[in-house]
Parts: structure tokens; sequence; C-alpha cells
């Protein structure tokens, strides 16, 4: 696998501090060859001022395999960065670790020894951006996690909220077109379902209901009625047959 040195105050691989942005690009272009798994893919690219500053100018070039931030002042790399898809296909290092594939406490503890640290976070465990002044580092991540969470009972609650929203995903599926299929989980809670409407629905027409009342009804029952209590029917049904 490639591998991509970080070298703090002086740039990311090839990409330099201090570029010029159509030479930055031009070498970026030159790198994306040694890394990319379609290396005839277009890289998109465009900067673009995001401030009132004229002078401050932001460049973001990205393809399937990568994607670079990175912030120009008076014509000139004053900030490159790097996200993690880029991973997939090289290891980026830096003093050397992986900075992708190496936990965020390890690589905060590592980096604190050389330099200190700015967090968002009091917590430097929870923190999702970090700077090293002296290194010329910034790290970010979108939030933040550490097994200790697990025995907060707030965190927990907000887990358990998260868990019970996502639980409606177990039944049904949509595909892209707009078609709904039954999911293996989905497909098991159906069948049972479906006996159970069956069951009650003939039961009730026996006992003298019209159909259509029949099927209101068992839609009702069926949904309600234990496992144990809807065996149990049956068993006594069929002892009656």
């Amino acid at each position: 696998m490639k591998e991509i040195i970080i070298i703090p105050h002086i740039g990311i691989g090839q990409l330099k501090l201090g570029m010029a942005p159509d030479e930055l690009e031009k070498t970026l272009l030159q790198m994306k060859r040694q890394w990319s798994n379609s290396s005839n893919e277009a890289m998109q690219m465009e900067r673009c001022a995001e401030t009132d500053d004229p002078n401050l100018i932001t460049g973001r070039y990205m393809d399937n395999d990568s994607f670079f931030l990175v912030q120009y002042r008076n014509g000139k790399a004053t900030e490159i960065g790097i996200q993690r898809d880029l991973s997939k296909v090289a290891s980026i290092k830096l003093f050397g670790m992986d900075m992708f594939n190496t936990t965020a406490e390890c690589i905060i503890d590592s980096l604190m020894k050389k330099d200190n640290v700015i967090c968002n976070e009091k917590d430097l465990q929870l923190g999702t951006e970090y700077i090293f002044p002296k290194s010329g580092v910034r790290l970010w991540r979108e939030r933040a996690f550490h097994p200790k969470l697990l025995k907060d009972p707030l965190y927990m609650e907000e887990m358990q909220a998260v868990l019970e929203d996502e639980y409606q995903y177990q039944y049904f599926q949509m595909d892209e077109d707009g078609f709904l299929h039954l999911t293996d989980i989905g497909r098991d809670v159906a069948e049972k379902i479906y006996e159970r409407h069956q069951f009650f629905t003939e039961q009730l027409v026996a006992a003298g209901v019209d159909r259509e009342t029949a099927e209101q009804d068992a839609c009702r029952i069926e949904h309600v009625i234990s496992d144990t209590s809807f065996q149990k029917l049956k068993e006594k049904m069929r002892g009656t047959d």
C-alpha cells in the first residue's frame, strides 16, 4: 500500500505548504496516479472565496478515493487537509503512526508528548477537534466515542433511544425504485402475522361473523395476542376437529 508521509510545517506527501494553487493542483494529479484505482477518472477541483477576506481562498479536490481541503492565503497554501477516504488505498502517517487506523486516544497521547494540545472539550478523550500548535497539526472527527461512555447512564439512555429508532429498519426496506421488500427478519414476522390473520378470520366466519367484519377483527387480534396464547388456541382447535 502506498505511504503518504505528513511532515509538520512542511506538507502532506508531495503537497507542500507555500505552494501556489496551480502548482499544488498539478502535484496532486501526479500523486493521484500513484494511489488511484481509477487513474483515468477526473479529479474534481474547485476554488472559492468563503469569507469576506479576498486573500483567503479554499480549494476542494476530490475523486472516488480521496478528498483534500486546502486553504490559500495571498496565493500560497497555508493549510492542507486530508480525509480518511484515502486510507482505503494509502497509509497516511505522522511520526510513524497510521493516522486513520490508530485510535484517536493513542494518537493524542503520542502527540501530547511532543506538544501542548488545544481541545474543544475539557475531557480530552471526548473531544472532536484537537490543535497541536508547535507541530502545526489539527485533527478533527465528527463524533467522539470512548468505552467509558458505556458506563454513563445518560449516554446509554440516549443510545437506547437511537436503537429504538433504528428498530424500524428490521422489517421493511425500500429499493431505489421505491418498491418495498421484506427483509429476512421482516419476512419471519409477516409470516407469523399472516398465519394468525388466517386462523382468526376463519374461526370468526365459522362462528357466524360476516367475512368483512371477521377480517377487520382478525387484524386487531393478530397483533395483540401472545405467541403462547395463540399456540394454545391452535392446539385447542385441533383437539375439537
